[in-house]
């Protein structure tokens, strides 16, 4: 017999639109504790999904360093998603470049930007 919890959550489908979403991605714990992080989930479809996520990086990341962050959440296409990861891998790169290489200080933030635009990434994808 269900509990009468799992009952009311499956009745929304929310849950599992979340789960079922976060699925197709390469990360979906992320993807869930990211989706879940922000009550707008609850009631929006896979394309507001990506849209969240994508609002979730901007709140993270200064726009000023990562301006293609505004740009992906209007376009809200996996092209736009991909030019934020591509955005962070060329900050990145600027620290490798000789003659002044050296450690980036946001590698850590870059790598986390990579992950969470990957999975916007990939939400969208699935849109087809």
């Amino acid at each position: 017999m269900k509990s009468t919890k799992r009952l009311l959550l499956n009745s929304t489908g929310t849950p599992s639109r979340i789960a079922d979403t976060c699925k197709k991605t390469d990360d979906s714990e992320l993807c869930i504790s990211t989706l879940r992080s922000d009550p707008l989930s609850k009631t929006a479809d896979v394309k507001g999904l990506a849209g969240i996520v994508l609002k979730v990086l901007l709140v993270k990341y200064d726009d000023a360093i990562y301006e293609e962050i505004p740009e992906a959440i209007e376009n809200l296409s996996k092209f736009a998603a991909n030019e934020v990861i591509g955005g962070a891998l060329t900050w990145e790169d600027t620290f490798n470049e000789e003659p002044n290489a050296r450690k980036s200080p946001l590698t850590a933030d870059n790598n986390m930007l990579i992950q969470l635009a990957a999975v916007a990434y990939k939400i969208l994808a699935s849109l087809g």
